[in-house]
């Protein structure tokens, strides 16, 4: 599960900031603030990892809810000598690097060398990881990912990067980053006249063929330092390798986008393979280990993030209702969630069996659900993020009873019928039979209606106030999705005061009987005084709560982290007083 975002360069944000996620995450700030940068950071991250477009005007999540304006209009100060980067920290308690293996050589093999184990041994001591993405403007090639960090147990263990040395001999271009001075202006004058000496035909070849990216391993970190027969086992294994030395890997400028991001559920190619060892059985297998563990310690961060982003979800400030008729789609497209449209579908596709409900006493306010003693932790997510069996009695539960809309949701199956085909009232039973007939074998559709409480009239979402219709595709989403990260703008939109403390319960239970990972962005005082309320009961902890207060600062977007304690007090100051608005207005 992502724990922590770091962004920099990034729209409004200028130097880098650190957003601690927690179960429940809020986001406050006054307008044009830069709130929504940070969740449109995330759709960014997405669309590098999941898609590799690192130039997205539109985001495959957003639809038309999101226009990010391309590279040039999303860097900071849209200068694009400024590198944006992104880093996404993950929690590895209870989960794993992924494995990765050669399919032409036998596991068992693998597994016996001694590099295998002290592999093994390695990846047992960690408890977290981290992965960052450089993405830069490089005259000459464009936007490119120029840099692709990982880190473990908190700390950079190792990066792909650009080989600055390539990039000049072959295109006469200097990567960004790399150091300046007279000694540089040296070394650039040197290889540009080896490269002018290069035939163009040749030249060609190389650049067609060479490799433009390499490992750094940072051999000083503790977990590498503890066992420093993977550097033995480097240098007994790579040619023409000795201590300190950067990795020559994979990343060819033929792609049709210049990365150093790695090939995602691929062992890594590293130069250095010794051919002459080729029938040396023993070799092979220490030498397939070697790249194995290293496409784990380094490839496997970025694939965690990435898998973690393909479960994001996100819900836009403005929900649309469904057209009158509107015919629910069995897949619908990743964009219809931003307007809220994918709720109405999930519901069509809901399974009505009987949920566990929240324990409610008669003799005192009804409390959100503990996490249910049941639920197992162990149990694997739907890769897609969706809990599975969307209940519409649990929908009722919290959207009539508990968020008290006034409405309960209900499907209806529905039949097209041609109506000249429909029998007279006076045509025989026999006509009347095989019409029936025909129709029990047509298809059916569900489709979602209203009915007022107290009333048995059936209404569409058009035909209620606006706040009920906003609200219906805030549950569903709350209550669909199931460890995934969450992101949610303005949910308390076009909704009474009521309705917008009951929500802070609603993403309680989402976040604790779901294990999702919630990211408010708000502007109501009402949903925040709910969740305080519910760690002074001991309902929540204040370390699954973070506050995050965001205003402009001098070199951007600042963000403030406020502490709660243990009697649901805020612990640091809220910037410029806390909702200081209505006491000025009352005194």
């Amino acid at each position: 599960m992502i724990t922590a975002i770091e962004i920099e360069n990034f729209k409004a944000i200028g130097e880098r900031v650190r957003v601690e996620l927690k179960s429940l995450t809020l986001i406050f700030g006054p307008n044009s603030a830069g709130k929504s940068t940070i969740i449109q950071a995330i759709h960014y991250a997405r669309e590098i990892l999941e898609r590799h477009y690192l130039d997205p005007h539109r985001v495959a999540l957003g639809g038309d809810a999101i226009d990010l304006g391309g590279f040039e209009n999303f860097v900071h100060n849209q200068d694009k000598g400024l590198p944006i980067r992104l880093r996404f920290d993950i929690d590895l308690t209870g989960s794993s690097l992924p494995v990765y293996r050669d399919e032409y050589i036998d596991d068992l093999d693998i597994e016996d060398t001694d590099v295998s184990r002290r592999f093994e041994e390695l990846f047992g001591r960690m408890s977290s990881a981290w992965a960052e993405i450089e993405v830069r403007w490089v005259d000459g090639l464009g936007i490119v990912v120029t840099k692709y960090t990982v880190g473990l147990n908190g700390r950079a263990v190792a990066a792909t990067k650009l080989d600055d040395y390539w990039m000049r001999l072959l295109f006469g271009i200097r990567v960004p980053g790399t150091s300046g001075g007279s000694e540089d202006d040296e070394i650039q004058r040197v290889l540009s006249e080896a490269s002018a000496k290069i035939p163009p035909e040749q030249k060609h070849q190389l650049r067609s063929r060479s490799r433009f990216c390499v490992l750094d391993i940072d051999w000083s970190h503790p977990l590498l330092v503890a066992d420093t027969g993977l550097l033995q086992a480097l240098t007994e294994l790579v040619s023409d390798f000795t201590a300190g030395e950067e990795l020559q890997v994979e990343g060819r400028l033929e792609r049709q986008i210049p990365s150093v991001l790695p090939q995602w559920e691929q062992v890594m190619s590293i130069e250095g393979y010794r051919a002459e060892a080729g029938r040396d059985t023993d070799y092979v297998y220490r030498w397939t280990a070697l790249c194995c563990g290293l496409s784990r310690m380094i490839v496997g961060p970025g694939e965690l993030v990435r898998d973690e982003l393909r479960k994001f979800r996100y819900l836009g400030p403005l929900r649309e209702m469904p057209s009158r008729g509107h015919k629910p789609l069995r897949f619908p497209a990743e964009s219809s969630w931003a307007k809220g449209l994918a709720a109405w579908d999930a519901l069509c596709q809901a399974d009505a069996g009987v949920t566990e409900l929240a324990r409610e006493s008669p003799t005192k306010e009804p409390m959100v659900a503990e996490p249910a003693a049941k639920q197992r932790d162990d149990a694997p997510a739907p890769k897609d993020g969706h809990a599975g069996t969307l209940s519409i009695q649990e929908v009722n539960h919290w959207f009539d009873k508990r968020l008290k809309a006034g409405y309960e949701v209900r499907l209806k199956s529905c039949t097209e019928v041609d109506t000249q085909a429909i029998p007279a009232p006076n045509a025989d039973r026999k006509e009347i039979e095989r019409f029936l007939e025909q129709l029990s074998n047509r298809a059916t559709t569900r489709r979602v209606v209203l009915v007022a409480d107290g009333q048995a009239i059936e209404v569409q979402p058009h035909d209620v106030g606006t706040g009920v219709s906003q609200l219906l595709p805030v549950v569903v989403l709350a209550l669909d999705a199931q460890r995934s990260l969450v992101a949610i703008e303005q949910p308390e939109l076009h909704l009474h005061p009521a309705l917008q403390t009951e929500l802070g319960d609603l993403f309680v239970e989402s976040a604790l009987r779901r294990s999702n990972t919630l990211l408010i962005e708000t502007h109501s005082e009402h949903l925040i005084l709910r969740l305080l309320r519910r760690i002074r009961e001991t309902t929540l902890r204040p370390d699954q709560v973070s506050v995050i207060y965001v205003e402009n600062g001098e070199q951007g977007m600042k963000l403030s982290q406020l502490r709660i304690d243990e009697s649901g007090e805020f612990i640091d100051r809220w910037p410029k007083g806390f909702f200081a608005e209505r006491r000025r207005e009352l005194l």
